[in-house]
C-alpha cells in the first residue's frame, strides 16, 4: 500500500493540521466523510450501511491492487534523489524513465493484493502491460511540463519545479470530511489539485466531479481557493481540469451536509437499497450482493 507520510511536501504557511482522531463529532454527525464514502451514499445508501455502519471490507479487485501499485510507484518515484543523475535532459529524462518502470516492477511483484487475487501468470501479464504503459503516460505528460519550464531553468531546477505535493492529507474540522489529493501543483503562481484515475471513464463524471469540489473546498479551507481540479486519465493519457468557482465549493458543502443528515442513523431500515447494473453485471457484482439480495446473515462483529 502507498504510504500517506509525506515529509518534503512544500505547501503555504497554514494552521497545524488537523487529525481525524481529534475531532469532536456533533451529534447529526456519526463519521468523519470522504469523497469515496460520499459517493458510495449517493450510489446506494444500503452499501453504505454494509461497508460503515455493519463494518464489511472490500473484497480485493485487480483495479483496487493495480491502483494502489500506480500510487505507490509515482509516490516513490518523485522521492527519488536526483543529485547524480546526469544535468543533461535528455539524459536525466532518460534515466528518471528507467527509474520510473523499475519502480513500477518492484512494486508490483511485492504487492500482497495482487498475489491474493489468484489470478494466473497470464492474466496478471497482461493487466502488468496495461498498468505499465499508464505508468509511462504519465510521464510523458510530466515529462512535457517540464520541458516547458527548461526554457527558463536548468534541467533539475525546472523538474523541483514542476514536481508536486503528493498524497496529502486534509481534514476539515468545520465540515468533518477528509481527502487524500493524489497531486499538488503550484506553477506559474496557480495552484492545481489533480488526481489519477486508472478507470475506463476518460471524462470527469459528476462523481469525479464531487471529489474535486470537496478537494477544492478542503484547500481552501487552509489555504486559499485552488484555481484548477481535475483527473489525469492514466489509460488514455489526457488530463481534464476544471476551474474552481465558489459554486463548486457551495455544492460540496452542501452534498457533504446531506450526507452527514443521511448516515447518522445505524438502523439498515434508514438505508434503503437502490437498486441498478452497479449490483450485478455479467462478471462480477456488488461486494455485499449475497447479503443485500440472497439473504446471507452477517458476520458477528468482534468488539
Amino acid at each position: 500500500m502507498a504510504s500517506h507520510e509525506q515529509e518534503d511536501v512544500v505547501l503555504p504557511d497554514a494552521a497545524p493540521p488537523v487529525s481525524v482522531a481529534s475531532l469532536a463529532l456533533p451529534a447529526h454527525v456519526a463519521r468523519v466523510q470522504s469523497p469515496s464514502s460520499i459517493n458510495m451514499w449517493k450510489q446506494c445508501p444500503r452499501k453504505y450501511w454494509y461497508h460503515y455502519w455493519a463494518g464489511l471490507p472490500t473484497k480485493p479487485s485487480i483495479h483496487l491492487a493495480r491502483g494502489t501499485v500506480v500510487h505507490s510507484t509515482l509516490e516513490l518515484f518523485f522521492d527519488t534523489d536526483v543529485t547524480n543523475v546526469p544535468d543533461d535532459p535528455d539524459q536525466f529524462l532518460f534515466t528518471m524513465k528507467v527509474v520510473l518502470n523499475e519502480l513500477f516492477r518492484r512494486q508490483w511483484n511485492e504487492s500482497h493484493d495482487l498475489k491474493s487475487l489468484g489470478m494466473t501468470d497470464e492474466e496478471l501479464l497482461g493487466y502488468y502491460d496495461e498498468t505499465k504503459r499508464m505508468v509511462n503516460n504519465y510521464f510523458d505528460y510530466f515529462t512535457d511540463k517540464t520541458r516547458y519550464f527548461l526554457r527558463l531553468l536548468p534541467m533539475k531546477e525546472a523538474w523541483e519545479a514542476v514536481k508536486p505535493a503528493r498524497e496529502v492529507e486534509f481534514v476539515s474540522a468545520r465540515h468533518h470530511v477528509r481527502g487524500f489529493m493524489d497531486a499538488i501543483h503550484d506553477e506559474a503562481g496557480k495552484t492545481l489539485i489533480l488526481d489519477y484515475k486508472t478507470s475506463r471513464k476518460a471524462h470527469i463524471t459528476p462523481e469525479y466531479e464531487l471529489q474535486l469540489s470537496i478537494y477544492a473546498l478542503l484547500y481552501q479551507e487552509k489555504f486559499r481557493l485552488p484555481d484548477l481540479v481535475g483527473i489525469f486519465f492514466l489509460k488514455e493519457g489526457k488530463e481534464e481540469l476544471l476551474d474552481v468557482t465558489p459554486a463548486m465549493v457551495e455544492r460540496a458543502k452542501r452534498e457533504i451536509d446531506e450526507a452527514h443528515l443521511g448516515t447518522r442513523s445505524p438502523a439498515i431500515e434508514d438505508y434503503p437499497k437502490r437498486p441498478s447494473p452497479l449490483c450485478k453485471w455479467a462478471t462480477g457484482q456488488c461486494d455485499y450482493y449475497e447479503h443485500c439480495w440472497e439473504g446471507k446473515p452477517l458476520p458477528e462483529r468482534k468488539e
